[in-house]
């Protein structure tokens, strides 16, 4: 969600308002008003001291707890997080100044916070530059450690390595951070989200724009294919058996790999830029409300998370959900299964009998996954997971290469239930509205 429609739903929200004021109002009351009342309130625990004034926290819970609640329910996990909203609602306590002061204060700082930019920096072990020292989608980049290093420059105090081992070091003053020779550098929008979490999520929608665009020609020689296990983006991967397997009166151990993961270098570089949908990649980070641009981005997130995972179950049931984050809508008069089919089928196919055989296979594997879900039954095999991941990535790669991402996703959804009485899709013809 844009920053600025995040603001003012903060600001112009008259509930946030009062439920801060309540907080502010209660927090006056709850202030210790003498050394004996502070030292009271201090035995029975509880307390919290703000600019040398001890506040008993007892009736404040389930009011700070409102506060919070409300600033969630108006702002999305990329962009607050509830530690920080606590920290902010508190920081704004000024006995000093008028209730409305304060509330106004708080609202001011809420949204400051929201705006400030913030970089994130981590290893990166999904994605590896040759021949290029950069590659940019967007808020995200994948590139050489000794640039960012050398960007940074003396005065940041910090160092980059990628000869450290594991763990940080200061040596004469600077703090020697060990990092992979290629590192994610994202740009996140808020101070206050969840930064960890949505710089990861960051980088699967990276990752999976990486496959959908470039794979296999352009991806490298390590580019796992439909059902291997990838490297994660961020955590150091395994890379070698430490286990022993006894079986009759043998056994086995040990092994060695590479972690799958993919380079990228000029060639990649030219053939996205050569895509059409090439201007539009970034608004995928920070997708419009209620757009296919949104739509997609989430079933990039939850392919990723399937790519990683080593447990078929488990990897059917992620990119099931990327399916659904993708097709499906509000529409309660057919069950998710037939509109994931049906719609699904549309994408893949402008021949009607192929895509009454692709509905039939996708409902036969989502009963797969309904099961999984509803009765904990684990009876995926690797062939099965590899046909949703098949069906699954081909479905958002037609979709980033067929369709307007910044189109609404109801419009974009009413195409695919349109195309399933037998038209082709996208639609090739201007469909007239109705007389009147």
């Amino acid at each position: 969600m844009p920053i600025e429609k995040i603001t003012s739903r903060l600001t112009s929200d008259q509930k946030l308002r009062e439920l801060a004021g309540a907080f502010y109002t209660c927090a006056d009351t709850a202030r210790a008003k003498s050394a004996d009342h502070a030292t009271e309130i201090m035995r029975r625990g509880g307390w919290k001291l703000i600019n040398e004034n001890v506040y008993d926290l007892g009736p404040l819970k389930p009011i700070v707890s409102n506060l919070i609640k409300r600033c969630l329910e108006l702002v999305g996990p990329e962009a607050i997080n509830e530690r920080e909203v606590y920290r902010l609602a508190w920081a704004s306590v000024d006995i000093a100044s008028p209730i409305p002061d304060q509330v106004a204060n708080f609202l001011k700082e809420l949204s400051s916070e929201i705006r400030a930019k913030v970089r994130i920096l981590h290893p990166c072990y999904s994605v590896r530059v040759e021949e290029v020292r950069e590659v940019q989608i967007g808020p995200v980049a994948v590139r050489l450690t000794d640039d960012v290093d050398r960007d940074l420059g003396p005065e940041s105090g910090i160092r980059l390595t990628t000869e450290q081992p594991d763990g940080f070091q200061i040596i004469d003053g600077k703090s020697f951070v060990p990092l992979t020779p290629t590192c994610w550098d994202i740009e996140l929008q808020s101070k206050i989200g969840n930064l960890e979490v949505e710089a990861r999520w960051h980088t699967y929608v990276f990752t999976s724009l990486i496959r959908l665009i470039g794979y296999p020609q352009f991806t490298g020689p390590f580019s796992p294919n439909i059902g291997d296990v990838e490297a994660g983006p961020t955590e150091k991967p395994r890379s070698k058996q430490s286990s022993v397997t006894f079986y009759d009166t043998r056994s086995s151990f040990g092994g060695s790999w590479v972690p799958l993961h993919y380079v990228v270098g000029s060639a990649f570089v030219e053939h996205m830029k050569g895509k059409p949908y090439y201007s539009k990649l970034s608004i995928l980070f920070n997708p419009p409300p209620n757009s296919v641009a949104e739509r997609l981005q989430r079933g990039l997130g939850w392919m990723a998370r399937g790519r990683i995972s080593d447990d078929d179950t488990e990897r059917l049931l992620f990119f099931f959900t990327a399916a659904e984050a993708l097709l499906s809508d509000n529409d309660k008069s057919a069950p998710v299964v037939q509109n994931i089919a049906r719609r699904g089928a549309v994408i893949l196919s402008n021949d009607v009998t192929r895509r009454i055989e692709i509905a039939k296979l996708i409902q036969d594997l989502y009963a797969m996954r309904s099961d999984s879900v509803h009765r904990g039954t684990r009876r995926v095999h690797g062939y099965h997971a590899r046909q949703v991941q098949n069906i699954v990535e081909a479905i958002h790669e037609a979709v980033l290469d067929k369709y307007d991402i910044n189109k609404p996703s109801g419009d974009f959804h009413a195409t695919l239930s349109r195309a399933s009485f037998g038209l082709p899709w996208p639609e090739q013809v201007d469909i007239m509205p109705p007389g009147p």
